[in-house]
């Protein structure tokens, strides 16, 4: 199943998961009905129905439920930092110089630049012993990753390695919204469980006939909400389980290494995933392994048997070469902790210094688009290339499609040695809100006139000392490859999302001035604005729900979006027209320059974004055909591509080719 068919199936299994909570919290408020109705009988000896009575309680019920579930979404409204906080997670900073913090941000940042990604913010349950791990989000854009201080301090890198590609696979494949809204409907339907159990405290202050009568009464309401919340863990289990098998096979797909994946979970056997936070029962079902003690299997598992897991990641033999209750230290284990070792420390000593390529063609005045040509970018690794340099096949549409939100092993590497192509002053830059500012407003100056007068706009804005910051960044961006430069907003953004609201709505006023002063927009300019708009505007970054099942609707903002990448392409209407046709559309004219509006292509982006997921691989693949129509993709087309994958929340992996790595090899 790919990337866009998982996304398919989560808003399937949201939709039935909101159509059995419907069925159980109807099925609660008749049973607390028929509570209230033979206490009634009991009380006055006869059967009676009092509609008022029953009316008021059904929608008192109700509310309780709704209200309940409503609460806890709000307590969860910032996505995963809020979930991976109500565990007692401690947010990791991107400056932290603890060795296993240090690997760990490491190894987050790898994924997140392999899969095309916003970088998750990264937790650490520091009073969890445990083994355990978990991601939390409504999307990409603020999702979380939290580990327990036991899994931090016991796991070699390519172990640590294996569990984070495990959680990107629930980042990637929808998973995370699913499992929010089962802690806020869970929580729901446990408050009428409450109630019984406040009614049952109120009894034991009472005396006699008061007490029995309040007990009896108390317990039915306790019986009642307990069986709701048996209900909705049954529904949380049967979405669950089979999502795990997946998430491990996709660790393994991301790091080439079963060993890793698998080793981790034969830790976690040996050990313990127990997590002991108060809060871990509505989380369980995010967790990597069993978080709770528990004798329940079966239907009420929310995870598969972890042996069965191990097995099918280690092969048959895993039993007996990896035993669960063996002493750990194997000599596979130590090999891996030596590797891991290694690679830490190689990743402390970053260098700098890579080839120059030209500036890309930016649009014109107004925002409208100007020019063609380009520098050749890389292709594609799943159909264009290998990091040994060897060259393989041709790049393909399908080849750059399949590789939507389905990044392998070589992405893996080649983000690592993105990561370690930065210098230590760019690095060092986003291990602080002033300078990750600072290296996004640099970006953003390399790519504007020279009359645009950004040092002006920003002491006119009080960011002085920010532009001062930004200079000293210019040169260096200016200078080398720009394919480098994306990957730094990926490693900077995430360092903004932790301010608050307004500081990061000012920001982005900020920057969009900063865009604007020279009456143009480059395509690094957009893509730029299109993932911090994402990742720093609550609005923008929540996933769109799906109103438009055919592009049909969207045939304008279609044809908007294709011009503006044919005329990047350097491209005329006869590609437009082949393009255009193979989407069922006719008649439609290449818009010229001066019709395409950098405002109205997000705007469209937007709409199209609404498409249903099994859509949006056909409108991608139209916009990649045009990409590489001359056989090469350029920066500029690279970074537009980026820019419409984040909008329509399809994440692209990086485009690399073997000229690429050896230029990150040599630098």
């Amino acid at each position: 199943m790919d990337f866009f068919a998982h996304q398919d199936a989560a808003r399937k299994a949201s939709k039935r998961l909101t159509v059995l909570f419907v069925i159980a919290v109807i099925a609660v408020v008749l049973a607390v009905n028929a509570v209230v109705y033979v206490a009634a009988w009991a009380v006055d000896g006869r059967p009676s129905f009092n509609s008022t009575l029953f009316l008021s309680l059904t929608i008192f019920v109700l509310a309780l439920i709704l209200g309940g579930t409503g609460f806890r979404m709000l307590q969860l409204s910032d996505g995963g930092s809020a979930v991976a906080e109500l565990m007692g997670g401690r947010r990791v900073s991107p400056a932290t110089t603890e060795l296993a913090e240090r690997r760990l941000m490491n190894v987050v940042e790898e994924m997140a630049l392999a899969s095309g990604t916003p970088v998750p913010l990264v937790y650490v349950m520091d009073r969890e012993s445990a083994i355990n791990a978990f991601a939390a989000g409504y999307s990409t854009n603020d999702a979380a990753i939290a580990v327990t201080r036991g899994l931090l301090d016991s796991m070699t890198r390519d172990e640590l390695q294996g569990v984070i590609g495990h959680e990107f696979s629930h980042i990637l494949n929808g998973d995370m919204r699913l499992n929010i809204r089962m802690i806020g409907l869970l929580f729901g339907v446990e408050m009428v469980g409450l109630i019984g159990r406040i009614v049952c405290r109120i009894g034991a202050e009472a005396d006699g006939r008061v007490a029995i009568a309040m007990f009896a009464f108390g317990g039915a309401i306790y019986g009642v909400g307990s069986s709701g919340v048996l209900a909705s863990n049954l529904i949380r289990a049967a979405v669950g389980r089979q999502r795990e098998y997946l998430a491990d096979a996709s660790a393994v797909q991301f790091t080439r290494n079963p060993e890793g994946i698998g080793l981790a979970l034969v830790k976690i056997a040996r050990a313990s995933g127990l997590v002991h936070n108060v809060h871990t029962a509505e989380v369980s079902h995010m967790f990597i392994a069993g978080a709770l003690r528990s004798r329940l299997s079966g239907l009420l598992a929310t995870h598969p048997p972890i042996d069965e897991r191990i097995t099918r990641l280690l092969g048959p033999r895993a039993k007996e070469q990896y035993p669960v209750s063996g002493p750990a230290g194997s000599a596979v284990e130590r090999a891996a902790g030596e590797r891991g070792d290694h690679l830490v420390a190689q990743q402390m000593a970053m260098h700098a210094g890579t080839p120059q390529i030209a500036e890309p063609t930016a649009f014109g005045r107004h925002g409208k688009v100007a020019g063609g040509g380009g520098d050749p970018m890389p292709r594609h690794p799943a159909s264009g290339s290998t990091q040994a340099g060897k060259a393989t096949a041709p790049v393909t549409p399908e080849g750059m499609l399949a590789a939507v939100g389905n990044p392998g092993a070589e992405h893996v590497d080649y983000a690592r040695a993105l990561r370690e192509a930065l210098p230590r002053e760019v690095l060092a830059g986003i291990e602080s809100v002033q300078g990750a500012k600072a290296l996004l407003v640099a970006m953003l100056a390399v790519d504007a006139k020279p009359e645009a007068g950004l040092g002006e706009l920003l002491r006119d804005a009080g960011e002085a000392e920010l532009g001062d910051l930004a200079r000293g960044h210019a040169d260096w961006f200016r200078d080398h490859h720009q394919h480098l430069r994306l990957p730094v907003v990926s490693l900077a953004l995430p360092v903004l999302r932790v301010l608050p609201r307004e500081d990061r709505a000012r920001f982005l006023e900020l920057a969009r001035k900063v865009v604007m002063a020279d009456d143009r927009i480059t395509p690094f300019e957009f893509a730029l604005m299109a993932l911090a708009s994402r990742a720093l505007d609550d609005v923008s970054r929540r996933t769109r729900p799906a109103r438009f099942t055919n592009l049909k609707p969207l045939k304008d903002d279609v044809v908007l979006v294709l011009s503006l990448f044919v005329r990047l392409a350097s491209e005329g209407s006869n590609l437009f027209d082949k393009v255009v046709a193979s989407l069922g559309f006719s008649g439609e004219k290449l818009l010229p320059p001066s019709r395409i509006r950098m405002q109205e292509v997000e705007a469209a982006l937007a709409r199209i974004a609404e498409l249903a997921p099994l859509q949006k691989p056909r409108f991608i693949k139209a916009c990649l055909e045009i990409v590489i129509a001359d056989g090469k993709v350029n920066v500029r087309e690279a970074e537009m591509m980026r820019a419409l994958c984040a909008t329509l929340d399809s994440p692209l992996p990086p485009i690399v080719d073997a000229q690429a790595w050896q230029a990150l090899q040599a630098a």
